[in-house]
């Protein structure tokens, strides 16, 4: 017997009528096909089973002793804890205002008795399948809403590191500005706990002897500064220095006097001399301090304290410290990196410092303080050069807005020169935070699969046409061998497959000098594959007695092989630099180069960690085989379905409709559908091309209105409460007088029985939901023969096609026109493929010949140098 459920656990259904022969009817046929059956004699005990198991559906007889059906469905809809548990009533009761009462009190559909078995199970099947699909829908918003928190915080949290970065900046711009170190500290602590907004930040400086004094402190008002309390007793110091314990009771009369931490002079230092650059204490009572130690924090009103070490070359200098006396604070990984940054450069400071005060005071030892001087000051400004690098403002809403400019033809010109200024100038560091916030999204494994139907040919021959040029400006042979085993349509992540081979290809033909770059694609199914099996729902009818007579519906199967899996392999050659095998394992990790890479100057050190964990995710790895100054060959793999049913169209160029031609009779449209969204959808849709429209929720107003009103043509939904879509379009044909009308069906359904019903109903075709805008249109089209105004690729010029072989005449003409130099620089910057060097150039194009001008920018957004070339070809080569 065949499995209808298909679902692991068995749906639970319970059915209740109060003839016994209905009940084991029922009850044996749907075990049969997968189901868990309980069932009831009548509407008390259904409802006390509901309410201690609930059941994914309920079959519910009308007609019953005790309380009725539709008395027992009212109770269950009254309840918060059962309302959502959908009910199909079975009935002897054929009547209309029978099957309306059912659905007033919250039945999702209505039986008649007698009724036939394979028609109940369908229903039950497609009541269950909403029943699954709805709580999919309510998983997918749940994980929606957590992922756009997420993204908030993500955010937040960008925004507050790039906060202290800045500090960082400032505070370190500050100390390459002076050699006074009471200037850097005091900025320094002024900056610092500004952004941490703390109680308080310290300098402290240790003595060669391990004692120590605070040398600069900010501090929020109402609590006491250490500087000027440690200044009330000079004799503090030696008095710590003589005495190995803490001195709290000769000082415990002097409140505002603060004693000084004798246990880093007796430790030399403490844990910050034996390496640890860093102390994080979020609770000083929860740290296992000694007595005395918490006395001394508490001395200095602090609650939570993050302290760093401050190392002038090998020799620790002093502490960074923020402290918070109010509360508890956690210390966030940023502001403990920021601090530890900026003591770094509070080192490197204090040793320039040093070693200035050493040139004044020995003469002989001036060369060497100048080259330390200079070489400390050379890595002070890479570092501010790197952090600068990678700290800029995000730029992805500038850059959107100037993309939403840019297609403005209203424009000036001068205009759409800045926005493009605006473009270009961003690209680069918004592909740097690009490849930052997703190895992030890596890092935080919020990184999915967005798989898709798409033309995996179409896709390869995109990529070539993409980077044969580049390749070909190098003098590069760029080669793309495809298997005959790879298959047109697959569904996989078209977005990162189509990354990863632009990553990889890109750094071939960046890192190849001479000789080729070849990408070859090969495909292999996996082994081990069971086709799937599912019924022929449309073979289960009246047609075939022999299947309902024995109950037997095994003879049915139809066993189709649905999308197999495919592993497909992608190899990338080149005769490039290589690699040396060295450099091999860090060439994954993130923000590291090949020595290659470093001198180019480009790049970010992302797109192979972000690559590999893309082809990762997609089933696969990425392998390299490299000899230097030989070649490289990267080699991945990933796993796909092959697209038994490709919906994926060819690629042409879709003319957006507008208007209806004019000169037309107005043609009438009647939108049935129960769904106020979806109406006004097709509303939106039909009444901006010109159409006259009317709406209708339900088949019974649909019928008025048809009546009433003699539309030209009805877009029906099929599923309809009262009158569903079959039985209004059945109403209609039956009703009609002469011509018939045009009735579409618009379905969510994409079964073919399905379809064969809608046919057998009378509707003249059919679209399934979601529908696109175009589709909708071409079949009105085909039904009332309308004609429709189309919108017009561009406004003041039509761009040749886009092929090597056609360029339009009055380009040719207008060009010849400019003088022949223009025109040789022109074709020269088109072969070095340098698209700001064309746009500079036809900025200098006089205003009348505008054509040329916006046709040729088109190309340069487009990449299509090589219409550039055949132009500019036939009128310069003569003169070169």
């Amino acid at each position: 017997m065949l499995n209808y459920a298909n679902i692991t656990p068995a749906p639970q259904i319970l059915i209740v009528d109060d003839v016994l022969e209905n009940l084991e009817l029922l009850c044996h046929f749907l075990t049969e096909v997968g189901y868990e059956v309980i069932s009831a004699l009548d509407g008390e005990s259904a409802l006390e089973q509901v309410n201690h198991h609930p059941p994914e559906l309920i079959l519910l007889d009308v007609m019953m002793p005790g309380l009725t059906g539709y008395e027992v469905c009212e109770q269950l809809k009254a309840s918060p804890q059962t309302r959502d548990i959908p009910v199909i009533f079975l009935s002897a009761l054929a009547e209309i205002n029978d099957k309306v009462r059912g659905f007033e009190v919250g039945g999702v559909d209505y039986i008649t008795k007698p009724f036939e078995i394979e028609d109940v199970i369908i229903r039950v099947k497609n009541q269950l399948t909403i029943v699954q699909q709805q709580k999919q829908l309510q998983q997918q918003k749940t994980q929606l809403e957590q992922e756009i928190q997420e993204r908030r915080r993500v955010e937040l949290a960008l925004q507050d590191s790039i906060k202290r970065e800045k500090t960082s900046a400032r505070v370190i711009q500050r100390m390459r500005q002076t050699l006074n170190l009471n200037t850097i500290f005091n900025a320094t602590t002024a900056e610092l706990r500004k952004v941490l907004q703390c109680d308080r930040v310290v300098i402290y400086q240790f003595n060669p002897d391990w004692s120590g004094r605070f040398v600069a402190e900010s501090v929020e008002s109402g609590w006491i500064p250490l500087v000027k309390a440690q200044n009330y007793d000079l004799v503090m110091n030696q008095a710590a220095i003589s005495n190995s314990d803490c001195v709290f009771e000769r000082l415990s009369q002097i409140p505002e006097i603060i004693v000084q931490d004798t246990y880093l002079q007796e430790t030399q230092g403490g844990v910050y001399s034996r390496g640890v650059s860093y102390r994080c204490v979020e609770n000083i009572y929860k740290s296992h301090f000694s007595p005395c130690y918490i006395d001394l924090l508490e001395r200095f009103q602090a609650k939570s304290y993050l302290t760093v070490a401050i190392f002038c070359g090998n020799q620790l200098w002093g502490l960074l410290a923020a402290y918070q006396n109010t509360n508890f604070r956690k210390w966030e990984q940023t502001e403990m990196q920021m601090v530890v940054q900026i003591a770094s450069q509070l080192g490197v400071a204090v040793h320039q410092a040093q070693l200035f005060s050493k040139i004044k005071q020995q003469t002989e030892e001036l060369k060497i303080a100048k080259q330390s001087a200079e070489s400390a000051n050379a890595a002070k400004s890479e570092f501010l050069a790197n952090m600068s690098h990678e700290l800029r403002t995000p730029l992805n809403a500038i850059l959107g807005f100037a993309q939403i400019l840019k297609k403005d033809f209203s424009m000036s010109l001068e205009q759409r020169k800045h926005i493009e200024i605006i473009n270009r100038s961003g690209e680069h560091l918004l592909d740097l935070i690009n490849d930052v916030l997703e190895l992030s999204k890596i890092e935080a494994g919020k990184t999915t699969l967005m798989e898709t139907r798409f033309d995996l040919l179409m896709l390869l021959d995109n990529i070539k046409d993409m980077l044969h040029l580049k390749a070909e400006s190098k003098g590069l042979l760029f080669e793309l061998e495809i298997s005959p085993t790879v298959p047109q349509y697959i569904i996989a992540d078209e977005r990162k497959l189509r990354q990863v081979l632009a990553n990889l290809l890109g750094n071939a033909i960046k890192f190849t000098e001479k000789g080729r770059v070849q990408l070859c694609v090969s495909a292999e199914k996996k082994a081990g594959q069971e086709p799937s099996i599912e019924l022929h729902n449309s073979m289960v009818n009246s047609d075939y007695p022999e299947l309902c007579s024995q109950f037997n519906f095994s003879t049915v199967l139809e066993g189709l092989s649905k999308n197999p899996k495919i592993q497909i392999q992608f190899k990338i050659k080149d005769t490039g630099v290589g690699i040396s095998p060295e450099e091999l394992c860090l060439l994954f990790e993130a923000f590291s180069q090949t020595e290659a890479g470093r001198q180019s100057g480009q790049g970010t050190g992302l797109g192979l960690p972000i690559s590999r964990h893309f082809v990762q995710l997609m089933g696969g790895d990425i392998q390299v085989e490299s000899i230097r100054d030989q070649g490289s060959i990267f080699t991945f793999e990933i796993q796909a379905k092959i697209d038994t049913e490709p919906t994926v169209s060819s690629p042409h160029i879709q003319q957006q409709i507008i208007h209806l031609a004019p000169d037309q009779k107005p043609a009438r449209i009647l939108i049935v559908d129960d769904d106020s969204d979806n109406r006004s959808l097709l509303v939106k849709i039909l009444s901006k091309i010109g159409f006259e429209v009317q709406e209708a929720c339900d088949g019974q107003e649909a019928l008025a209105l048809w009546q009433s009103w003699q539309p030209d043509l009805i877009c029906l939904d099929m599923q309809l409460p009262i009158l569903d879509g079959f039985a209004t379009a059945r109403q209609i044909r039956s009703q009609e007088q002469q011509n018939a009308i045009p009735i579409l069906a618009i379905t969510a359904s994409v079964f073919e029985q399905d379809r064969q019903s809608i046919s057998g109903a009378g509707c003249n075709d059919w679209i399934s939901k979601p529908f696109k805008e175009e589709v909708l249109l071409e079949k009105i089209r085909e039904h009332l023969g309308v004609e429709y105004l189309y919108q017009e690729p561009y406004s003041n010029c039509a761009l040749p096609t886009m092929t090597t072989s056609s360029v339009s005449s009055t380009l040719t003409t207008q060009l010849a026109m400019l003088p022949p130099a223009f025109i040789q620089e022109l074709h020269y910057a088109a072969t070095q493929c340098s698209d700001d060097l064309v746009l500079k150039l036809i900025d200098q194009i006089p205003g009348e010949f505008l054509d040329l001008t916006q046709v040729i920018k088109e190309w340069v957004l487009n990449f299509r140098f090589d219409l550039i070339i055949d132009l500019t070809h036939p009128i310069q080569s003569p003169k070169q």
